[in-house]
């Protein structure tokens, strides 16, 4: 914290280093929201680009070569995706865990335990199946498609029309 010269000696009250770190967990999630929605983009862009460079080309190579590279390309981005879902929600999982906290009176936890509460929980109940973090009681009987496996299918689409073209490659 620097110089500052307060009469907590430089130091931050806890109230507001714990509404700080709410606040950096729920910009954290935002974070990783945003490279999950800009990796699917590129992937879609990238699949419509290297489709057409297939469809205006001869070269049997080339075609094989960049489907092969779609496929790959598109596995990776549905794997980024997946690990960037839960990521997102693992800090808003824990930016809850310090909300509690600043709404609880009696403030006996330390802000580590607040946060080991966080990853805990998300730890315990995160689910790749669903893209959820709720305690497991709390989604039985529902079958929502959840955004997460909007996003990790879009880009599983553009690994299927790699591997479509790839064959088409091949045997064309």
């Amino acid at each position: 914290m620097g110089g500052s010269a307060d009469s907590n000696g430089g130091k931050v009250p806890a109230e507001q280093y714990v509404w700080g770190m709410y606040a950096e967990h729920t910009t954290q999630g935002r974070h990783h929201e945003a490279q999950r929605t800009g990796v699917a983009t590129i992937s879609l862009a990238l699949g419509a680009a290297v489709a057409g460079l297939i469809a205006s080309s001869d070269s049997k190579s080339l075609n094989t070569i960049l489907s092969a590279f779609l496929v790959v390309f598109g596995i990776f981005a549905a794997v980024f995706a997946a690990k960037q879902g839960e990521r997102a929600r693992m800090h808003i999982r824990i930016a809850t865990e310090f909300r509690t906290e600043l709404e609880n009176t009696s403030r006996t936890k330390t802000l580590s335990e607040i946060r080991n509460l966080g990853r805990d929980a998300h730890t315990e109940n995160w689910s790749y199946r669903t893209g959820d973090n709720r305690p497991k009681s709390a989604r039985e009987g529902e079958d929502k498609i959840r955004l997460y496996w909007l996003f990790i299918g879009l880009n599983l689409l553009v690994a299927a029309l790699g591997l479509i073209l790839l064959v088409w490659s091949i045997f064309m």
